[in-house]
């Protein structure tokens, strides 16, 4: 990774980074599908979407934390000038928020098109259960 010394090189590095957020949050929602998909319905009494719910909390967490915590100990390195490792700072909480609110975004949007879908009822308590 480059050294990042002018303004210029730091706005191109922020663009960047706002675009691999939207990638980590589209690819952790991919991920919270997939094991939303894997965890069966119980047979009584079913509170499998309870065990969704943690786990796309879990995976939201891990994604963001993930990310921010990569930009702040490697890319953060590679910026000299104190100004500009400020503004990155900004950058990198605004990418955080990116990846949160866009994750909760999508899930919600997802569960509301597919109510009836396992995923649903990460944000739904399903009446309909599937065996």
């Amino acid at each position: 990774m480059n050294n990042i010394n002018t303004p210029l090189q730091l706005e191109t590095l922020q663009g960047q980074t706002y675009v691999f957020a939207v990638i980590v949050m589209a690819v952790a929602f991919v991920i919270s599908v997939l094991v939303a998909q894997m965890i069966a319905y119980q047979p009584r009494n079913d509170r499998s979407y309870i065990l969704r719910r943690l786990w796309s909390i879990i995976i939201c967490v891990i994604s963001a934390l993930g990310f921010w915590l990569y930009n702040q100990l490697v890319v953060m390195n590679t910026i000299t000038k104190l100004p500009l490792q400020d503004k990155f700072a900004t950058t990198n909480l605004i990418c955080l928020g990116i990846i949160v609110v866009g994750y909760a975004l999508l899930g919600l949007i997802v569960a509301l098109v597919w109510r009836k879908s396992k995923f649903a009822t990460i944000f739904f308590k399903s009446a309909n259960k599937k065996n």
